[in-house]
């Protein structure tokens, strides 16, 4: 690797760090927020579920866009722009319905999560995607780790607005790591045309770990990034525990990201890794509505990380490592809008579900959906 490219993959690296501390800074109180405006569960449910929803609609418009023109940095630099608006926008929110909006914009500038991917794997030569998304996973889950433990305690500081405006001003931030990088021209760019995106999209292994990713993050949202942190409220967390909670998770998540794609994946098979990884993530979820202290729950939310950060680098790797790199925005953006289909639903029915059966039916839920999701990925064959 040469010099540049080692100074670009640098910048690039603390962009995208940035980028995830700006989306997750405000993560421990959004929910708690929404509910200390006034919002219902159902309505909390939504607010999450918005994230999901724009990603759902926009992530293969967005990939085959960029796909088709060649370019990647516009997206990058246009989706911190909207995340900045988000953070603004929810601080300024006077009820939790205008959150949901405020929340959708962030969703959009997610999107561009699906660039960012595929950015960084074409630093690499495809026979090292999995490390590739292995390395991008770790920087995600450490910006997300960092932010979500330090917004607990900005929010104690300083009040529940100021997260938001931190995120605003954490993703301007990561426009300026970002803008001395080359947009370099994406080969075989321009060739996407409505057949070759159906055929993209109709790859099993493609539509497969779409699937998978969709179950996994259905429980995600769920769980740690939607009522988790509810719940602990109502064991009496503070904001700065509220933190803490997903710092543990998050710490969890960064090291089994890392031994999944660098270690676990070549050991164990794509597989076998996937399959443990839904197993102990349901373990994770079905200890929540039993954890009676803090201290019970910091160890379900450990157990659910190192769960989530086993499968999210190879799923991401299995999305597009036998597609050209001309073509790779169109598959990441179909595999993230599928899974995205987990992200919306996720806290839209969970809200519903927590109204209906209480948090503690709700868990139980999630972790009856990892063991089906297990038993459904023991008896696929994945390819390497």
């Amino acid at each position: 690797m040469t010099e540049p490219i080692r100074k670009h993959l640098v910048l690039f690296m603390i962009s995208s760090f940035l980028f995830w501390t700006a989306l997750y800074v405000y993560v421990p109180i959004l929910a708690p927020y929404g509910r200390h405006l006034g919002g219902s569960m159902t309505v909390v449910g939504l607010i999450i579920a918005s994230y999901g929803l724009m990603q759902l609609l926009f992530r293969i418009p967005l990939g085959v866009w960029s796909d088709r023109i060649g370019r990647r940095k516009p997206f990058l630099v246009a989706g911190l722009l909207l995340l900045a608006a988000s953070g603004i926008g929810l601080a300024l929110s006077p009820t939790p319905e205008w959150m949901i909006l405020a929340r959708a914009l962030g969703g959009l500038a997610a999107c561009s999560w699906v660039i960012w991917a595929i950015t960084y794997a074409g630093y690499f030569d495809s026979s090292r995607t999995t490390t590739a998304m292995s390395h991008l996973a770790v920087n995600a889950a450490l910006g997300q780790l960092v932010s979500t433990y330090g917004g607990g305690w900005i929010a104690d500081a300083y009040g529940w607005q100021m997260p938001f405006y931190v995120g605003a001003g954490l993703a301007l931030l990561s426009i300026l790591f970002l803008l001395p990088l080359p947009d370099t021209a994406v080969a075989e760019s321009g060739k996407i045309t409505l057949r070759r995106i159906k055929a993209i999209g109709a790859s099993g292994t493609l539509l497969f770990v779409s699937s998978i990713a969709a179950a996994g993050q259905f429980v995600n949202f769920v769980t740690i990034y939607g009522f988790t942190p509810v719940y602990a409220t109502q064991i009496g967390a503070t904001n700065v525990q509220q933190g803490t909670l997903i710092l543990v998770g998050m710490a969890c998540q960064m090291v089994s990201s890392y031994i999944g794609g660098s270690w676990c994946a070549y050991r164990f098979g794509n597989r076998g890794t996937i399959l443990v990884a839904f197993l102990v993530t349901g373990i994770g979820s079905l200890l929540i509505p039993y954890s009676e202290t803090l201290a019970q729950l910091y160890m379900a939310q450990a157990i659910g990380g190192f769960g989530r950060g086993l499968m999210q680098p190879i799923l991401m790797a299995l999305a597009v490592q036998s597609v050209p790199q001309g073509e790779r925005g169109t598959a990441m953006g179909i595999f993230q809008a599928v899974y995205a289909i987990g992200m919306f639903s996720g806290p839209a029915l969970g809200g519903v579900l927590g109204d209906w059966f209480g948090l503690g039916g709700l868990f139980v839920f999630t972790a009856v959906l990892c063991v089906a999701s297990a038993g459904v990925i023991g008896m696929k064959k994945l390819e390497a």
